[in-house]
């Protein structure tokens, strides 16, 4: 891939965390890495899930999301340990335009 392909691949992942409803808790819901490979093949973006994961942890990095392991029932009904992605008030500012972050191409989700 290359480093504008994964700048754009980390636009996209914002945009689908920001897309999330949120709970009573003020956060918004996490997506998993495999949940978000999904829906990065629906908009057109072949990426393997290791790349979603090491996109994933750029963006934890940067403090642009956070990544969080959980088992118990919710990862029971997920089939085991699952990592969830949330998007934090840094990520939304990146998306809304607030403030930016050179490491991420919003494309078409860029405000002018």
């Amino acid at each position: 891939m290359t480093n504008e392909n994964r700048k754009r691949v980390r636009g996209w992942i914002l945009q689908f965390l920001a897309d999330q409803p949120v709970g009573a808790d003020g956060l918004r819901a996490q997506l998993t890495p495999e949940r978000l490979q999904q829906d990065l093949f629906a908009a057109a973006q072949e990426v393997s899930l290791d790349e979603v994961r090491a996109e994933c942890g750029y963006l934890a990095g940067k403090c642009l999301v956070q990544m969080e392991r959980f088992s118990g029932r919710a990862g029971q009904l997920l089939g085991g340990t699952r990592t969830g992605v949330r998007i934090t008030s840094a990520g939304i500012d990146v998306r809304d335009g607030t403030t930016r972050e050179p490491g991420v191409d919003l494309g078409v989700f860029a405000t002018v």
